[in-house]
This record gives C-alpha cells, structure tokens and sequence, in this order.
C-alpha cells in the first residue's frame, strides 16, 4: 500500500507537469550560471587587453611573466589577496583563472557552486507546491480515506525525494552539456596562452560535491514541503522562501544558509564566476548537525501536521 501511495504522488507530479516545470527551472538555473560564467571571462578579457592597451600607450613593456607560476587563489579579485603589484600580471592571473574555470571538467563544481544561489528557492517552492496542490484540489481527505494519514505522508515526502533525485540528475547532466559549449566558445574567442593547469579530479571529491548539491535540494525541498502543509497553500510559503534569505541572519550559527555556506567553503574552490562569502560556523561537525537537523525536523513537522490535523478542512 506504501509503494501505491508513491507511486500515486509521482502520477501527481507527473499529470500536474510539477515535474516538466521544474525540470525546465533547472535548466534555467544551470545556463544562467554558465552565462554568469561566460560574462566573467568576457569581463576579464576585456580588462586584460585594456591593461595592455595601456602599457603599450605609456611605453611599457606590455607582456605578463608567462614564466611565472599562476597560483589560483579564492577572492582573486580581492585587493588583498597579494597576488602582484603589477597590473598587467594581476589581469593575466584573473584571465587565467577566468580560462581555468570554463573548462568542461569544471562544469560539475560550478554547477555545485551554483546550486548555493538558487536551491533554496527552486526546491523550497517545489516541496511547496507539491503539498500545497492536494489542498488546492481539495484531494487530501480522499486520498488519507484510502491510505491513512501515515501512508500518505510518508508517500508524499519519499516521492517528494524522487523528484529531488530527477531533477538534480537532470541538472547534472545539462551542466556537462553546457560545459563543453561554454569552452569552445571560450577557447576559441581568446588569444592568450592557457598556463594553467588540467584540472583532474578524484572520484570521492566528485561524489561529495553531487552528494552535497544533493541533500541541499533535499532538505530545502522538505522545508518546502512542511510550509505547504502548514499553509495549504503555495502563496504563503513561497513569500517566506523568498523573504527569509534576505532578512538578517539572527539565527547566528543555526541559520540553515549558514550552515551551507560553511560546507560549500570546505569544498568548492569557488575559481568561477559564483563567489561565497564568510560563514560564522568554524566546525564542519556542527554545520552537518544544523543541516540534517534542519531536514529531519522539517519532515517530522509535516508528519505530525497531518497526523494531528483533520483532512476535511
């Protein structure tokens, strides 16, 4: 009876075109972080033969040390991070890191980097409207008639994680797609020789960065879920995914976003156009806890509205 109950939802899903919508915001999401991407190089470029338009004007000498080893260091554009007193050097490293991170095998961390900015609105309002529209259709007393109270949350969250799955594939997928094109639109409009190094991979720091970007989705996805249930409607919960992020973070080191923050520092190099600020935390084991607490208690939240709520109204 549980496997019905999933497998109803995922119909839902599937008939509403909650699936198909959110599919496409996905893709929306990934080629707006590679245009954001593109725009980096494009801009780097630029002030890199501006730099050297410069030094050619003012009769000096207009060639970067190629020589000299490019480090690629987080915050590069900062004006502290001591990376040359010359000009023309300090460009050629920001081009160098602009052309490091548009290449194909930097497409999955992008896209993990990317998910920071925009998760926890594209999964928030997902779990949102996929529990807010049994309420619109005025639907939930017929299927906890069927099933039970218990059967049909459970259902309803497991299914809710399915999507998750799907979608985050998806996403994945495109971002690959986009990688390539991205680069042989980089490659081929630059001029300057590439210095830096190829970038490899090991298979776990792959595996934890699609397992991170994954419980992201999952947990903002049940956040979504619990304001649904909790306002029977999407309105409400959708204006509280959006508001909340921007208000002050007076819930310190027990702010959700805070707690990624920590784990996206502790992972991503952050070489790409997306950047990341600084997170209070100052242990990975705590913001683990704040985050999966976050989850679990958003799912036990719904599963004791629905028990203790009644279907009829």
């Amino acid at each position: 009876m549980k496997k019905n109950c999933i497998v109803d939802e995922l119909k839902l899903a599937w008939y509403s075109k909650i699936v198909f919508g959110f599919i496409l915001v996905a893709l929306g999401t990934v080629l707006l972080i590679f245009y954001m991407q593109h725009s980096f190089y494009k801009e780097a470029y630029g002030v890199y033969l501006h730099t050297v338009e410069f030094y050619q004007e003012s009769g000096l000498e207009a060639v970067p040390d190629m020589e000299r080893e490019i480090v690629l260091q987080k915050n590069l554009n900062s004006a502290t991070s001591g990376m040359t007193d010359d000009a023309i050097n300090y460009d050629y490293a920001v081009l160098q890191q602009a052309l490091y991170s548009s290449q194909p095998e930097y497409s999955l961390e992008l896209a993990s980097e990317g998910a920071g900015l925009f998760f926890s609105l594209v999964f928030g309002v997902l779990g949102i409207m996929f529990t807010a529209i049994d309420y619109k259709n005025k639907s939930v007393k017929h299927k906890v008639g069927r099933n039970g109270k218990g059967k049909y949350i459970v259902g309803k969250l497991t299914a809710l994680l399915i999507l998750d799955a799907l979608i985050i594939t998806v996403y994945f997928l495109f971002a690959k797609i986009m990688g390539v094109i991205l680069w042989n639109r980089v490659s081929s409009g630059s001029e300057i020789a590439y210095a830096s190094n190829y970038i490899t991979y090991e298979k776990s720091i792959l595996i934890i960065m699609l397992l991170e970007t994954f419980i992201m989705a999952v947990v903002y996805s049940l956040l979504g879920a619990f304001l649904g249930i909790l306002f029977k409607n999407a309105f409400a919960g959708t204006v509280i995914i959006v508001v909340f992020p921007m208000l002050p973070k007076f819930l310190g080191q027990f702010d959700l976003g805070n707690a990624f923050l920590f784990i996206e520092k502790r992972t991503y190099n952050f070489y790409g156009a997306v950047s990341c600020s600084q997170s209070s935390l100052n242990s990975l084991g705590k913001a683990v806890f704040v985050v999966l607490s976050y989850g679990i208690l958003a799912a036990i939240l719904s599963w004791l509205l629905v028990k203790k709520r009644s279907s009829y109204n």
